[in-house]
C-alpha cells in the first residue's frame, strides 16, 4: 500500500484502489473471522471459490446471483450468505466492483469510455458513468486524461 500511495506511474490510481480493495477484503475477513471464532468458525468454501473464478472469467457477460448459485447446486439464499460471509462484499457489490476496475483499465488504454462501460458487462452507460464517479472520484471522460 505504501508503494502504491507514493507511485505517480501509469495507472497510478487504479492500484491504489485495488490495493484498497483488497486491504479491505482482508481486515472484512479478519474481523468476520473475530465474529465467526465467538459464534460458529466460517471455514473456506470451494463452492464460493469456484463462483469467484466463474465470475472473474464471465465478467463481461451478464451474471445474477440465481445462475451463480445454481451452478454451485445451492439456494440462493444460502449462497448469498456463503459468499458475503467469505469474501465480506455481497454477490452483487463484487461483480460491480471487478465491472469497474476492468472499465478503468480499458479507458485507460485508450478504449472510448462509452465501449469499456458495455464491453465490462455494463448495460447502461448513465448507470457505468455514476457508478464509476461514485467509486473513483472521477468521471470516465476525467480518468482518461490523468
Amino acid at each position: 500500500i505504501e508503494r502504491c500511495i507514493n507511485d505517480e506511474g501509469f495507472a497510478a490510481d487504479i492500484m491504489r484502489g485495488a490495493a484498497l480493495t483488497q486491504l479491505m477484503v482482508q481486515l472484512n475477513r479478519i474481523m468476520q473471522r473475530d465474529s465467526a471464532s465467538r459464534r460458529e468458525t466460517v471455514e473456506y468454501n470451494e463452492k464460493i471459490a469456484d463462483a469467484l473464478s466463474y465470475i472473474n472469467e464471465h465478467l463481461r457477460e451478464e451474471l445474477n446471483v440465481d445462475e451463480l448459485a445454481a451452478r454451485e447446486y445451492l439456494s440462493r439464499y444460502y449462497f448469498m450468505r456463503l459468499f458475503k460471509a467469505q469474501t465480506g462484499y455481497t454477490v452483487h457489490n463484487y461483480i460491480r466492483q471487478k465491472r469497474l476496475n476492468l472499465g478503468a483499465r480499458l479507458i485507460r488504454e485508450g478504449m472510448p469510455a462509452m465501449r469499456a462501460s458495455a464491453e465490462c458487462g455494463f448495460t447502461d452507460y448513465s448507470a457505468f458513468h455514476r457508478a464509476f464517479t461514485q467509486t473513483f472520484g472521477v468521471s470516465p471522460a476525467k480518468i482518461k486524461k490523468q
